[in-house]
């Protein structure tokens, strides 16, 4: 009996301090989506008492980043405390997709249950009818005609019924279809109905009872979006158009209601500290094998992706047979084929492991329909046999923290390092250089000291984008980092930040304290009235309309940019891996517009032609995109028969191949074509090469290309050679 009262106790107890929050009342105005993530910025009107406010926000994103929690509009009211956590006791509502599909299968239920009773009433009248067919000796008077009538109507009757039955059967079947094509449309909504909500409580205190316009973001990680592009050409004399469009997706649980959007091509969750290169110590043993170098940012997960198909090769270009294609932390995978090609269905996975001995292992993200990939040798592996936190623009006013504001971009000083630039401008805010050389590494610390053996560096925030200031030179010293790299002639204001008031904008990595700095940008309007902001390593666009978001993972587009590209056309061909003439396009002049690696609809002519991918990342001076094949040019690639007698020479075993390439112009216009083929290259000495005939072809030795420039007239034809020979022992076989 003590123990259930001191339980009671504890109830109320622990119910008089949950009621002691005060919800409030919240309303999600803006969110900044990044390629991966997202910021979201609730605001909402409270009323303050004089002295301690606990306050509460329910329903929220259970994958809230507890360091990127910002509050603001304060005025003169402080922050003591903000607490992250996640409430298992509620549950988010059931979305309305999910109730409609809920009171389908009701019907559905309804339905079945209703053909069941006519089922079961049919049967019973077969029973009664099958009672009534025995004849008694009591009725032997029966006549005949009388027993052949009651006959027939038993075989009517029952015929009638069984048919019946035999039809609601198939109608059965038909909603059971239907309910297992619903199960499955709930299934994939069940995680969104039964997710765990997130909370964030906080304690406010207040000189005088105020009421004050409350501001909270803070970042989640099921969100993002991904570039895709319409390039549409009309002829190969007029400039290209292309649209460069968003796909905005979320599954942070809560729908996102006429929104502001800003889509920023920046990622909060990339690692931005700069790697420090150590002396590597020969020794003798055995080789360690040494973790993969970090892979470019560039690519980003896209959740439209349900089938992959690719190509692996290795650095020669050659196919790769047998390469292991696996879902991360999955079971899904294949291999690939003969000739390097794969295809795999997707099961949910955000990224594809590509790995093969001999080979160094790639993780890349699903981004797009069709992942070609290039794999490294493994030369260890084959010896023995991987000013505001987020970039929200505020009010000065609105920030509800001191701040100090010392450089206004227009000083001119002639020192390259940035923290040197810094020095003298802040009161409390000590430089200084860890040694007198060049380039050596600087110390920023704010205020004093706060650990012994710890990091008191300070955190740096440019363009939104945190830096890690810490870096471990060789003699274990820490100091500044690529953020040092900045030219001051690029800084449009820097802010710096102590106290309770960083660590409630920043999180922990604020705690040392944080220099705000905002760079000059590049702003205007892109071609469909978006706002654009250039920042020093992310671009940004504010999108004048609102949206409606839902949290399904359904794809929203939105049109970023609009613009015309010169573009040089030619038409290419390559005849022995696909008998087409492509046409092509070199986009120039294109790095105005920072774009984005991506998929792209070709329209040419106003009618689809494919997809291809645009990949600036490896462009050099112009992006190449290909527009499909042209049918009005044909091209056939055949090998010519007995070239010569000679099979055998001594104990060689001879192979000579000889083809012939006939390309015909059924356009009414005069065209420029390029033709590439290959001879193969010997990866053994015992296997010999020789006898190359190529024509007035360019032919490059590292790689075995031959490459034709062809010049058709009108309705014109044209024809190449080229042959070889290859000479190797006749007991052994080669993969010709």
């Amino acid at each position: 009996m003590t123990r259930i009262v001191q339980l009671l106790l504890v109830f109320i107890a622990f119910s008089g301090w949950a009621t002691e929050k005060n919800p409030v009342d919240t309303k999600i105005e803006s969110v900044t989506v990044y390629r991966e993530g997202a910021t979201v910025t609730r605001s909402g009107n409270i009323f303050l008492k004089k002295g301690e406010n606990s306050l509460l926000l329910k329903n929220l994103a259970p994958d809230i980043d507890e360091n990127s929690i910002q509050i603001s509009g304060l005025n003169n009211a402080s922050v003591r405390s903000i607490l992250y956590r996640i409430d298992y006791l509620e549950k988010k509502e059931p979305s309305a997709a999910y109730n409609s599909l809920k009171l389908k299968q009701e019907q559905v239920d309804k339905a079945i249950k209703r053909i069941n009773n006519t089922v079961a009433g049919f049967k019973e009248e077969l029973k009664i009818l099958g009672k009534n067919q025995v004849i008694h000796g009591d009725q032997s008077n029966i006549s005949i005609e009388r027993v052949k009538e009651m006959t027939q109507y038993y075989r009517d009757r029952t015929t009638a019924i069984k048919n019946e039955l035999l039809n609601l059967e198939f109608e059965i079947d038909s909603l059971k279809l239907i309910k297992v094509d619903l199960y499955k449309e709930m299934t994939a909504l069940q995680t969104e109905k039964n997710e765990k909500r997130g909370v964030i409580e906080f304690i406010i205190d207040a000189p005088n009872a105020a009421p004050i316009d409350l501001s909270v973001s803070y970042t989640v990680a099921t969100a993002g979006w991904y570039p895709t592009y319409d390039i549409r050409a009309t002829s190969t004399t007029a400039p290209v158009n292309i649209l460069y469009k968003a796909n905005v997706y979320q599954q942070t649980g809560t729908d996102w209601n006429n929104v502001s959007l800003i889509l920023s091509t920046g990622d909060p969750t990339t690692n931005n500290t700069k790697p420090v290169l150590s002396p590597k110590y020969l020794n003798f043993g055995s080789s360690l094998s040494s973790s993969l170098p970090t892979q470019s940012s560039a690519l980003k997960y896209n959740p439209t992706i349900r089938k992959v198909s690719g190509t692996v090769v290795d650095d020669s270009g050659l196919p790769l047979p047998g390469v292991t294609v696996i879902e991360q932390n999955t079971a899904n995978g294949t291999q690939t084929d003969f000739d390097g090609n794969y295809t795999l269905n997707i099961q949910g996975g955000r990224n594809l492991v590509f790995s093969y001995l001999g080979f160094k292992p790639v993780v890349t993200p699903i981004h797009a329909t069709r992942m070609d990939l290039k794999l490294q040798e493994d030369p260890n592996v084959l010896d023995e046999v991987v000013v505001v936190a987020q970039g929200i623009r505020r009010e000065a006013k609105a920030l509800g923290y001191a701040s100090a504001s010392f450089y206004d971009g227009n000083i001119r000083i002639g020192n390259d390092d940035v923290a040197r630039v810094l020095s003298g401008k802040a009161s409390g805010v000590s430089i200084s250089s860890q040694s007198g050389s060049s380039g050596s590494a600087t110390n920023i610390v704010i205020r004093g000291y706060n650990s012994i053996s710890g990091s008191n560096q300070a955190l740096f925030v440019v363009d939104g984008i945190p830096y890690s200031s810490d870096e471990m030179n060789l003699n274990g010293s820490l100091g500044s980092s690529s953020f040092m790299d900045l030219n001051p002639d690029d800084i449009a204001s820097v802010n710096v930040l102590k106290g309770l008031s960083a660590t409630t904008l920043y999180g922990t990595a604020g705690r040392n304290g944080v220099i705000v700095i905002t760079t000059k940008s590049g702003e205007g309007l892109t071609g469909v009235g978006n706002a654009k902001f250039a920042g020093l390593t992310t671009m940004r666009f504010e999108i004048p309309k609102t949206h409606n978001i839902a949290s399904d993972a359904k794809i929203t587009a939105i049109d970023l940019d609009k613009f015309e590209l010169a573009a040089d056309f030619s038409y290419y061909a390559a005849p022995a891996l696909n008998e087409n003439v492509f046409l092509t396009a070199k986009i120039k002049d294109w790095e105005a517009y920072d774009l984005l690696q991506g998929e792209a609809n070709i329209y040419f002519d106003g009618n689809f032609a494919g997809k291809t991918l645009i990949n600036p990342n490896v462009a050099s001076k112009g992006i190449q995109v290909s527009l499909g094949p042209d049918t009005s040019i044909v091209i056939a690639r055949k090998e010519k028969q007995n070239f010569k007698s000679k099979s055998f020479l001594g104990s060689n075993r001879v192979l000579d191949r000889a083809y012939e390439i006939i390309v015909k112009n059924n356009k009414t216009i005069a065209v420029d074509l390029i033709i590439e083929d290959r001879i193969p290259i010997s990866q053994n000495k015992e296997i010999k090469v020789e006898d190359l005939e190529f024509g007035n072809g360019q032919y490059n030795e590292q790689t075995g290309i031959i490459r034709w420039e062809v010049q058709l007239a009108p309705q014109g034809t044209g024809q190449k050679n080229f042959s070889f020979t290859v000479k190797h022992p006749k007991q052994q076989r080669i993969n010709l």
